[in-house]
C-alpha cells in the first residue's frame, strides 16, 4: 500500500512513493519525522510571527485575523502531535502483532518436524521389521523356487503397503489369502516334514499378528493426521485474522495520512488567503493612512482660525460644574454668554503642559 507525500522543506518531492510496511520498520522512518517535526517548526516560526505582531498598533480587523489565524495554527500544532503518538501506537501493535505471529508460525514448524521425525521412525521399524521377515522366509521355503517367488512377491507388496496406506487394508487381506493358498500347497508337498508345516502355521500367525497391530498403527496415524489437520486450520484462521486485522490498520493509517495531505493543502491554502488579504490590509491601510493625515491637516487648519486670545472673554462668578480635571464657568465674549473650561492648576502646571 502506498501514498504520495508533499511536505513544505522539500526532503520528499512530489510523487515519491512511500511504503506503509517500510515505513514501520526504519527505512522511511527518520525521514517521516525529521519532515513531521521541521513541519511543526516552521508552524511555531508563523505561530511566534503572529504573537510579535499582536503588540504592535495595527488595524483591529487585521489584529482579530492574526488571532484567528494563531488560534487555527496551535489547533494544527496540537493534531499533528496527538497525530505523531498515533502512529508511535500503531506501530507498537504492529510490532506485537507481527512478533506474536511468527511465534506462531515456529511452533507450527516445530510440531511438523515432531510428527514428520516420528513418522520416519517408525518407518524405519516397519522396515527393519520387513527385512526380518524376508530373512525367516527364505530360510523357511529353500526347497520351492516358485514358493520363494510367491514369498518375495508379498514382501514386495508389503513394502508398497507401507508406502501407500490407504490401500494397506486390501494389501495385508490378499497377502493373507496368498498365504492360505502357500500353506495348503505346503501341505500337499512337504508331507515329509510335519516341523516345517508347523513353523509355516506360527509364521502365518505372527504375520497375521503383526498386519493387525499395523491396522492399529495405521488407524493412530490416521487420528494423528486428523489431528495435525485440525491444528492447521486452526492455525490458518489465525492467520487469515490477523492479515485481515493488519489491513485493516493499513487502511486506518493510509485514511490518516490522506487526511494529514489535506490539512497541510488547508493550511497552505490559508496562508495563501492571509497573505492576499494581509496585502489588501496593508493597502487599505496605507489609503487610511494618507486620508487621516489629510484630515489632521484640513482640522489643524481650521483649529487654528478658531483660536482667539483669553482677554476676550470675562469670566463671571456663575460655575456650571466642577470635574477631576477642571471647573467650567459661565463667560462672556462680545456680549455672547459662553462655557469656559479651564484645568486645575496642578494639572495646568508647566510641567504637565510640556
Amino acid at each position: 500500500m502506498s501514498t504520495e507525500l508533499l511536505v513544505i522543506d522539500r526532503q520528499w518531492r512530489v510523487g515519491d512513493t512511500l511504503d506503509s510496511i517500510d515505513m514501520i520498520i526504519g527505512r522511511y522512518k527518520s525521514k517521516y519525522e525529521d519532515t513531521e517535526s521541521s513541519s511543526l517548526e516552521v508552524s511555531c516560526e508563523i505561530l511566534q510571527l503572529l504573537q510579535n505582531m499582536r503588540g504592535r498598533n495595527i488595524d483591529p480587523q487585521l489584529q482579530h485575523y492574526i488571532e484567528r489565524i494563531n488560534a487555527d495554527l496551535l489547533t494544527s500544532i496540537q493534531a499533528c502531535r496527538e497525530q505523531a503518538e498515533r502512529n508511535v501506537i500503531l506501530e507498537e501493535e504492529l510490532k506485537k502483532v507481527r512478533e506474536a505471529h511468527e511465534e506462531q508460525l515456529e511452533e507450527v514448524q516445530e510440531e511438523k518436524e515432531r510428527i514428520m521425525g516420528k513418522a520416519k521412525n517408525k518407518l524405519q521399524e516397519m522396515n527393519l521389521v520387513i527385512k526380518q521377515k524376508d530373512i525367516a522366509l527364505q530360510k523357511s521355503q529353500t526347497e520351492n523356487e516358485q514358493q520363494a517367488r510367491n514369498t518375495q512377491s508379498q514382501i514386495s507388496r508389503l513394502q508398497s503397503s507401507l508406502n501407500k496406506k490407504k490401500k494397506e487394508l486390501l494389501d495385508v487381506r490378499r497377502n493373507l489369502s496368498e498365504k492360505d493358498m502357500m500353506l495348503e500347497q505346503c501341505q500337499h508337498d512337504l508331507d515329509r516334514s510335519k516341523e516345517e508345516k508347523d513353523a509355516v502355521q506360527k509364521e502365518k500367525e505372527r504375520i497375521v499378528k503383526d498386519a493387525q497391530q499395523q491396522l492399529k498403527e495405521k488407524d493412530t496415524l490416521r487420528q494423528q493426521l486428523r489431528n495435525s489437520q485440525s491444528l492447521i486450520a486452526v492455525l490458518q484462521k489465525s492467520n487469515e485474522e490477523q492479515e485481515r486485522a493488519l489491513k485493516n490498520i493499513e487502511r486506518h493509517k493510509e485514511q490518516l495520512q490522506q487526511l494529514l495531505i489535506q490539512s497541510q493543502d488547508e493550511k497552505a491554502q490559508k496562508s495563501r488567503d492571509f497573505q492576499l488579504e494581509k496585502a489588501a490590509l496593508q493597502q487599505w491601510l496605507c489609503k487610511s493612512q494618507e486620508e487621516t493625515r489629510r484630515c489632521q491637516n484640513e482640522c489643524s487648519v481650521l483649529c487654528g482660525a478658531w483660536q482667539i486670545d483669553e482677554k476676550e472673554v470675562k469670566l463671571t462668578d456663575k460655575e456650571l460644574g466642577r470635574g477631576a480635571y477642571g471647573v467650567v464657568m459661565v463667560g462672556v465674549f462680545h456680549g455672547l454668554k459662553v462655557a469656559v473650561k479651564y484645568l486645575h492648576p496642578a494639572i495646568a502646571s508647566y510641567y504637565n503642559q510640556e
